[in-house]
């Protein structure tokens, strides 16, 4: 009775080693995956420490406080550096710069012959990071976007809409049992469905290169 008592013991002892010797293990691999972290977060800082000094050579920005004026469409839109540079490579950044590219008018503000209630949801979205709920208006900002260059907007506009494709498409998932009752499209419809989607390309793929109204990046 002894002797099976202390086999029994014996085992879990072993299962408590060998448990103990996989914990160590992965200790040490998490500490070695740690140590990569920490050698990856450094070489990340230097090199956006010097990607930030190569930019600071290129963008001479006014005080942070400054308020800058924008004319769009015939409304004034009025607020301090801090909101207008969010994006700093946008055309409304480099205006804020002690060199802009466009000449403000005799009013000290900078016109832009563009939708004005659209640019008020740019203005929301530099302020506090909000978005429309509509499509249509996020499609309409996702060009508006395009036009003054502001890739954080177009980044975010391709995100939320990413995520209301996934939503969708869950929701429309056809389960398998349900697939024979479903219509099959007529080939003459398919074809032109795929010549309308051919002849009316997508916003992402209409604007998948920004534009450069004023010679930002143009190549001479």
């Amino acid at each position: 009775m002894l002797s099976r008592e202390s086999l029994r013991r014996e085992r879990e002892w072993a299962l408590i080693e060998s448990a103990g010797k996989k914990l160590v293990e992965e200790k040490k691999k998490v500490v070695a995956e740690w140590v990569s972290v920490e050698d990856a977060q450094r070489e990340y800082d230097a090199k956006r420490n010097e990607f930030e000094k190569v930019v600071s050579k290129h963008f001479n920005f006014l005080p942070e406080d400054t308020v800058v004026v924008f004319n769009v469409g015939g409304q004034l839109f009025k607020s301090t550096l801090k909101v207008w540079t969010r994006d700093r490579f946008s055309i409304l950044a480099q205006l804020c710069t002690a060199a802009p590219k466009l000449r403000p008018d005799k009013d000290g503000a900078f016109f832009f012959d563009r939708d004005f209630w659209v640019f008020r949801l740019i203005v929301s979205f530099l302020r506090d990071n909000k978005l429309p709920e509509s499509v249509e208006e996020l499609r309409e900002l996702y060009c508006e976007a395009s036009f003054y260059r502001l890739g954080l907007l177009r980044h975010a506009i391709e995100a939320r809409m990413i995520g209301e494709d996934a939503v969708v498409a869950n929701v429309l998932q056809v389960r398998p049992s349900d697939a024979q009752s479903i219509p099959t499209e007529a080939p003459a419809k398919v074809q032109d469905k795929a010549v309308n989607e051919t002849s009316s390309p997508s916003v992402a793929s209409k604007y998948s290169e920004l534009p450069d109204p004023f010679g930002f990046i143009s190549k001479k």
